[in-house]
């Protein structure tokens, strides 16, 4: 009876054990094989390996950022990485253009592996000398600097896109100008005394001044590390996370499923204890009820 019960548990574990160690690997950014109908198939393969090299950057970036422990390097590697996801968005919408984001490729992104590298191996040392804390604050402003170069890539791939959009304007413009639609003319004076600071304080309630919430700043520490249009993928992965815990804690499938293959396996191993079982279910009641923004911090980055 003892046999048919590990031999059981063995098996829950193998299969639950590879699916979530499936799903952590999903959760990486997979390259496309891109489709290039109208260029030879010597221009199509550099642009395709072009693309590969991306991606295989952006999910090295990608694994750094969940390990970052520093707040500040966290937010402008998140930064970085939101403007690098559009970037390769686009790349996938319009395979051609690649060439036109080489320097996000070949040098900016190439830039930011090297810096987060230097970063992590003076971490690793744990000094804390000002040579070391001036050097990693030099580091943060170079990445901080490449969120403009980031910016500019993206503009010059989309830069089709703009045009069309500028030519739809003046279009309509002409179609209005000779319908005898026209705009009212506002001088520049009228217009900057219409918006004033002054004016638009005036207009709001003086009851209701001390209720304005004050603007978040892009380097706030309390902004949401949760890049934008994230959460519910971050909501999807606790519930997952809580939900093996809670179930299959007792040979260690979130373990499996968060990467941490060798907890998992010791689970596994002392499954035949009530103690995996127990602590699983803590662990999962604990990740369920965890603020989103924590969960996102202590496991999702991690």
């Amino acid at each position: 009876m003892d046999d048919n019960l590990m031999m059981i548990i063995m098996v829950i574990s193998i299969v639950f054990g590879g699916v979530a160690i499936g799903l952590n690997r999903s959760k990486n950014k997979q390259p496309l094989a891109l489709k290039f109908p109208n260029i030879d198939e010597e221009r199509a393969t550099l642009l395709q390996e072009k693309y590969d090299k991306a991606v295989a950057d952006y999910n090295f970036l990608d694994q750094r950022l969940k390990r970052s422990k520093d707040k500040e390097m966290s937010t402008r590697l998140n930064r970085l990485q939101s403007i690098g996801k559009n970037i390769l968005k686009q790349m996938e919408k319009e395979p051609e253009r690649i060439s036109l984001a080489y320097k996000f490729v070949d040098y900016y992104q190439d830039r930011a592996v090297r810096m987060v590298e230097k970063f992590e191996a003076l971490d690793e040392t744990q000094l804390t000398t000002d040579r070391v804390r001036e050097l990693k604050g030099k580091i943060k402003e170079t990445l901080g600097g490449l969120e403009a170069a980031y910016e500019e890539q993206l503009e010059k791939i989309v830069n089709d896109q703009m045009l069309s959009a500028e030519a739809e304007i003046r279009v309509m413009e002409e179609h209005l100008r000779s319908e005898g639609i026209t705009k009212k003319e506002t001088s520049t004076t009228e217009l900057d005394d219409e918006l004033s600071d002054e004016k638009i304080f005036e207009a709001i309630p003086v009851r209701r001044r001390e209720e304005l919430p004050k603007p978040a700043r892009p380097d706030d520490p309390h902004r949401s590390l949760i890049p934008e249009g994230e959460r519910p993928l971050v909501v999807k992965q606790k519930l997952i996370q809580s939900v093996l815990a809670i179930f299959l804690g007792t040979v260690g499938a979130h373990k499996f499923y968060q990467g941490k293959t060798w907890q998992g396996v010791l689970y596994f191993l002392f499954s035949w204890t009530t103690l995996p079982t127990w602590i699983g279910m803590l662990e999962g009641v604990r990740y369920l009820f965890m603020p989103i923004e924590d969960f996102y911090k202590q496991y999702v980055k991690k």
